[in-house]
């Protein structure tokens, strides 16, 4: 048990921020109270707030986890790499259920005024929090000796950054939601009939994240809408989804490959990303700046040759800085056309004028200033969402404005609004009782080194962080805001302190962390949680420490066992196929095999995360049945990320969006080339599955993405019978050709470039 020292904190916010920090002041003693305005844990990640519960994680679940609670701990099964957001909450409530006596939370609670009191004589708490709750009609006021403001950073959605016509600010007759609020994409077409056939055109503004986000879940929805069998019938309404967003965006999918290796691997992209072994083998500091043309045009050069396979010399046409997301699908909607991006601003919103009184008619007409200056006018459009982000303000309100001004608080300043220079991030400097997690990068590790961070001061243990140090995080927070202010776009990264290795490694010396690196060097492999460890000290339990490692151990055998996997059996190859397969395909190559189309739908059975109606024209299914109809083929495909198994199933003949019975599995072999893998075929139900030795598909990338594949089948005569799908208007096979790709390793705000080949891959009949 933590020995006490008499001391007491209040912690606002039990998001994952607020269970941290409590967590690490608990441990070292600290009497802690949590407020909480929601009725339980988990912050943004909470089901009933701004996220859906069905979004995926932009990290893995090796990032967006603690030291000290490995997601196999969780009772919920195997983990998907990628965790929901439902799972997060889950992950939260095991966190606050297993570290945090519930004596510590005050739900329903709002911290109303947060005031700096005078000590008697040295004595006495300086913090008074004065709250409101659902249970008492009058205000209650307590004291503390420190406050820990961990109320979340995105608290508050913007709203729509452009001139809006009146009628659209006081009654719109259109959709205008927020991100947060969009759950279904009926909520944009009320009133719209199954049988409808007036157009619906989608408008979705803003970038980052939450922009692709959305657009991808509006773009997955609307071809459901088309193609799934559990809707009353076939609808025929046009959906358009237009993405305006003021960054070039680069989706990177999940898994990406690794070209390290020397055959056709894929894994989870912090693997590279947060490799330790892209920086010195030395003593890391935490770098950060502005950035500048030539280091934007080298990150976008990698960005896309990474994800493309090939830079697109529109690309380097200006000298803004790449906007990264993490996306599976959002490359392959907006080449199916499914999503229209444009790279610009709104700079208004004008409710058209129609010829009748019907609502359910009324439109709005953008006018977009796009990337080159031009302006281009959107009519017709029938909804908006609005994923422009956040604002901060909201989150400090309870703040005095002496408390704000002591902080360096700028209300005009979005994303920094305070200048919190010491702690990792969370404190500034010279006001050393209060502590704002969360603030200045939203990661969990950091956050966890932030947490361990004013533990430690407030416990009365140095950190060696000098007074150079501060006033240099200070002077660049400023510079940060004057280039915002300006709107020096060219100089302003995406992530303004991005360099989480740097800090990560940084916070580790300083404090002296233990670290559990596994089969590791120490030097080597990805940066994440679990590899830093609390030392053991006197207000804590050798048992406590004990457990604490064993948790940490239990992350980095999961990790190393995932990227173990990925390299020797293939993990994650049959997933990348599978999310490759969207779109159409057309065969240059045999005339009774004409096109191909995969429509992604939302699963229609459970045990899988992926689905596809494939629909064929002129296609036999079977390379040796005599059968050839006239009318379209079709073929449910499944991806089952337990077993990262694709699985096709022949349709319904009295239903043709209906799946009826497996037909066969997909067995992904360990890949052998660089660019290719293979898979044979599996045929027969479960306990009499029979592999077809005679019927192998092999599948070809460029960079990430899925190039080609081709179906070859032994006949019976000892003739081979082989069968090539490229995307329309490729039709020289599946070709991956001679090329390098300039990867560059981040050295603070640096780049070093790093040449990797991709040997050719031709497939040929």
């Amino acid at each position: 048990m933590p020995v006490p020292n008499s001391k007491s904190v209040a912690v606002i916010g039990a998001g994952p921020g607020g269970l941290i920090a409590a967590r690490k002041l608990l441990k070292s003693g600290f009497a802690v109270t949590i407020y909480e305005k929601g009725p339980r844990v988990g912050g943004l990640w909470d089901r009933e707030s701004l996220i859906n519960p069905d979004m995926q994680a932009n990290f893995s679940i090796f990032t967006v986890s603690f030291s000290d609670l490995a997601w196999e701990s969780i009772e919920m099964g195997t983990p998907p790499a990628f965790p929901k957001a439902w799972m997060v909450e889950a992950y939260l409530n095991e966190y606050a259920n297993r570290y945090i006596p519930d004596s510590c939370f005050q739900f329903n609670t709002k911290v109303v005024r947060a005031e700096r009191v005078k000590p008697t004589l040295g004595q006495g708490k300086t913090w008074k929090l004065t709250t409101s709750s659902k249970k008492h009609i009058e205000e209650h006021v307590s004291t503390f000796d420190y406050i820990v403001i961990a109320s979340g950073y995105l608290s508050t959605p913007k709203p729509l950054p452009c001139t809006l016509s009146p009628r659209l600010l006081e009654n719109p007759p259109i959709p205008i939601i927020h991100s947060t609020q969009c759950r279904n994409i009926s909520q944009l077409m009320p009133g719209i009939s199954t049988r409808s056939s007036v157009p619906q055109k989608v408008l979705v503004i803003g970038g980052s994240h939450s922009g692709s986000e959305i657009t991808t879940s509006l773009a997955l929805q609307a071809s459901n809408f088309h193609y799934s069998p559990s809707l009353p019938s076939v609808h025929t309404t046009d959906i358009e989804i237009i993405h305006i967003t003021p960054h070039q965006m680069f989706a990177s999918p999940c898994f990406p490959r690794d070209y390290m290796s020397p055959t056709c691997t894929f894994e989870p992209f912090e693997y590279k990303v947060f490799d330790r072994a892209t920086r010195p083998q030395e003593p890391l500091t935490h770098e950060f700046g502005l950035t500048n043309p030539q280091e934007n045009a080298g990150m976008k050069m990698l960005m896309q040759t990474v994800v493309n396979g090939s830079v697109d010399s529109e690309t380097l046409r200006n000298d803004l800085p790449p906007y990264g997301v993490v996306s599976e699908t959002y490359n392959q909607f907006v080449q199916d056309e499914r999503i229209r991006v444009i790279v610009g601003q709104v700079k208004s919103l004008n409710l058209q004028d129609q010829n009748t009184k019907a609502h359910a008619h009324s439109t709005v007409t953008a006018t977009v200033l796009d990337q080159n200056g031009q302006t281009i006018e959107l009519e017709g459009i029938t909804a908006i969402v609005n994923a422009t982000g956040f604002n901060s303000a909201d989150s400090l309100s309870f703040l005095s404005s002496t408390i704000k001004a002591d902080l360096g608080f700028d209300p005009d300043s979005a994303r920094l609004p305070l200048i919190l220079d010491a702690s990792y991030l969370s404190q500034r400097s010279n006001v050393p009782d209060i502590a704002v997690l969360g603030f200045t990068g939203v990661n969990w590790g950091v956050m966890e080194m932030q947490a361990r961070a004013i533990s430690r001061r407030w416990s009365g243990e140095p950190i060696p962080e000098d007074a150079e140090t501060c006033k240099a995080v200070a002077q660049q927070i400023v510079q940060f805001r004057h280039a915002i202010k300006e709107n020096r776009r060219s100089e302003i990264p995406q992530v303004l302190f991005g360099d989480y290795i740097g800090l990560m490694e940084s916070g580790a010396q300083d404090m002296r962390l233990r670290r559990v690196n596994g089969a590791f060097g120490e030097f080597e492999g990805m940066v994440c949680p679990a590899r830093y460890i609390d030392s053991p000290s006197s207000s804590s339990s050798d048992d406590d420490d004990d457990d604490d490692k064993a948790e940490a151990e239990k992350m980095m055998k999961l990790l190393q066992t995932v990227q173990h996997r990925a390299r020797t059996e293939g993990l994650y190859l049959a997933r990348a196929v599978f999310l490759g397969l969207q779109g159409r395909w057309t065969s240059p190559t045999d005339p009774d095999h004409e096109e191909w189309t995969f429509h992604p739908r939302l699963p229609t059975r459970r045990g899988f995360e992926m689905e596809y109606l494939a629909i064929g024209d002129g296609i036999n299914q079977d390379a040796d049945s005599d059968s050839n109809s006239d009318s379209d083929s079709r073929t449910v495909f499944r991806y089952d990320e337990v077993h990262d198994q694709i699985s096709a199933w022949t349709v319904d003949p009295d239903d043709a969006l209906s799946a009826q019975s497996l037909a066969f599995t997909l067995k992904f072999d360990r890949a052998t080339e660089p660019s290719a893998c293979s898979a044979r075929v599996v045929r027969g139900e479960s306990g009499g599955m029979l592999v077809d030795e005679e019927m192998v598909y092999t599948f070809g990338f460029k960079g990430c993405w899925l190039d080609g594949f081709r179906m070859q089948k032994e006949m019976g005569d000892g003739a081979m019978h082989v069968v090539e799908f490229v995307r329309p208007g490729e039709d020289d096979g599946v070709v991956v050709e001679d090329g390098e790709v300039d990867a560059l390793e981040g050295v603070g705000n640096k780049a070093v470039v790093q040449m990797i080949d991709l040997p050719s891959l031709k497939l040929e009949s």
